[in-house]
């Protein structure tokens, strides 16, 4: 239903995800309610490709689950 509402293109997800976001999080019993250990919101550049836009949701999501380990292990 939303991607109807956004269209299969890229101004329609743009529209309807002008930001995202990675967070990493302790895993518990329910579905991503965990503690949060860190997050990173991304949003869209102007005249952003999709492709462009997943490749830096990729980065972040990697640079972050590193960032995340590397402190949690130091303490």
């Amino acid at each position: 239903m939303l991607m109807a509402w956004c269209g299969h293109n890229e101004q329609g997800c743009q529209r309807c995800f002008s930001r995202n976001g990675r967070a990493n999080h302790v895993p518990d019993e329910g579905v991503d309610s965990g503690t949060v250990l860190a997050v990173e919101e991304i949003f869209f550049q102007p005249g952003e490709s999709l492709e462009a836009f997943e490749a830096r949701v990729h980065e972040v999501e990697h640079r972050l689950l590193v960032e995340t380990l590397r402190r949690l292990l130091a303490e």
